[in-house]
């Protein structure tokens, strides 16, 4: 995979008792099979320095923020009215104007924006639009094994706007103007004067079109379960650090799918992709998300930028 996962590592004093903090920036990709592997990797990372960290009895604690590419299910709670064929792609299913404004509704309230995070490929489980159980993807929970996540949050946290797929300022403003703009850095809206109609969460979120007329955010991906790994003699010879040995990444076969079939899971694009994780096996007292946000102000092309705050307690 091309994507990664960067390591800062930062040795702190907190009342006079040394602090071993690890922040973590993270892609993970967007392939199961792919981030399983990345996440594996980072777990063998991990679990090493915690070995060498021992000897020496310092406070650890990890903290992972970025892209973990989780979306939204396209649960059962998509009528048939909310979804329809997608002309010229034979089986594929978008959203309808129904569908967006049921979305947009339980986006804009508080507290349905909480049920809507319950259908996150990181904890969902039941059945997909068509009927089909969910099956939870192997890499999300191994990551909600090792980390707390965004989507454990609870009562007292609030549930923020998405994340995911904005629709990028520099094509609201080229279809308004008539002619292509391109904005090659990421600007804040208080520095433009625009029509509220701009930034509303139906433009903001749905009205995203290619060239060829094609809603980009309204697609609902049908995408392949990954099978479980193989044990593989040949695999295992210069493993030296995993305990279960597994093939890597890029030798796991994808099956391809059908929409709707026992190997594919049908995915809205639309979520909270970007998120926060703290280590479950971090050795200090307590650590908590006590604020999560998204910053609609702050433009840089289809992700909305994250802010949060992680109380840690020795």
């Amino acid at each position: 995979t091309f994507k990664s996962v960067m390591v800062q590592t930062v040795a702190l004093q907190v009342g006079g008792q040394p602090l071993d903090l690890w922040l973590l920036g993270a892609n993970l990709d967007t392939y199961d099979d792919a981030k399983l592997g990345q996440i594996e990797a980072l777990e063998r990372m991990i679990r090493y320095e915690q070995r060498s960290q021992g000897a020496a009895h310092t406070a650890f604690v990890c903290l992972m923020f970025g892209d973990f590419n989780n979306r939204l299910v396209a649960y059962d709670g998509l009528r048939p009215e909310h979804r329809q064929l997608n002309r010229g792609r034979a089986g594929k299913y978008e959203l309808t104007e129904e569908g967006v404004a049921m979305l947009v509704a339980m986006g804009e309230d508080p507290e349905k924006r909480r049920e809507l995070l319950s259908k996150d490929a990181m904890v969902y489980s039941g059945r997909d639009m068509l009927g089909n159980e969910f099956v939870l993807p192997k890499c999300n929970k191994r990551l909600r094994e090792l980390f707390t996540l965004c989507t454990d949050v609870g009562e007292d946290v609030e549930v923020p706007m998405p994340s995911y797929k904005q629709t990028p300022l520099d094509v609201i403003i080229s279809e308004k103007l008539g002619v292509d703009v391109t904005l090659t850095e990421c600007i804040s809206v208080d520095e433009l004067k625009l029509d509220t109609s701009m930034t509303d969460p139906a433009t903001r979120y749905f009205s995203w079109q290619d060239k060829q007329g094609k809603y980009l955010q309204r697609q609902i991906r049908s995408e392949p379960v990954a099978p479980e790994p193989e044990f593989k003699e040949e695999y295992s010879q210069n493993c030296t650090i995993c305990e279960t040995p597994t093939a890597p990444a890029s030798k796991v076969p994808r099956r391809l799918s059908e929409p709707g079939t026992a190997e594919a899971n049908l995915y809205l694009q639309h979520g909270w992709l970007d998120g926060v994780g703290i280590y479950n096996e971090s050795t200090i007292s307590s650590a908590k998300l006590t604020v999560w946000e998204t910053e609609a102000n702050v433009q840089a092309f289809d992700h909305l930028p994250l802010r949060a705050i992680v109380t840690l307690q020795l």
